[in-house]
């Protein structure tokens, strides 16, 4: 029997199974009418909604937050006006809380800055990783809005979008 593994130290290596596809050319997809953000992309506890319904959103901008424990902020994927805040079905989950947004095909692409991050330190982190560390410890909530005031007023990152 031949054995699975393909790699020196183990693993898998799959056949590609591309004959389906593989003389295909690389299409554009359209952009759809409205798009649902899963508030759970993450492990720990799903985001809370920072937007509320026929808010108007651009890309990028924060639509859920944790509050309590594990996770991650999520961003809006295009720009548009909030439709619904609503569980969504999920393969997995059965059913998961999302923001769907009513895509605006007009908005303007956004534009972001050059960054040249070969010349950031590797040694120190950014003023804003700091703080977030800090915000991260579970601090009181008077040392935590004192923090989130620090990030407001740190410099724009050379990764942030231009405005």
């Amino acid at each position: 029997m031949k054995s699975l593994l393909t790699f020196p130290k183990g693993g898998v290596h799959p056949p590609e199974c591309k004959a389906q596809t593989e003389k295909n050319a690389i299409e554009v997809m359209p952009v759809p009418d409205e798009v649902a953000v899963i508030l759970g992309q993450h492990i720990g506890a799903p985001c809370t909604p920072t937007v509320a319904k026929r808010d108007i959103v651009t890309e990028g901008a924060v639509i859920g937050e944790v509050k309590r424990g594990l996770g991650v902020p999520v961003h809006a994927p295009v720009s548009g006006k909030i439709k619904d805040i609503s569980a969504v079905p999920h393969p997995v989950r059965g059913s998961v809380p999302a923001v769907i947004i009513k895509v605006d095909k007009e908005a303007d692409a956004p534009e972001y800055a050059p960054a040249d991050w070969q010349d950031l330190s590797t040694r120190e982190p950014p003023p804003a990783i700091s703080v977030l560390k800090a915000i991260n410890r579970r601090p009181s909530p008077k040392c935590r809005r004192s923090l989130i005031k620090k990030v407001q007023k740190l410099p724009k990152s050379p990764f942030s979008r231009s405005r």
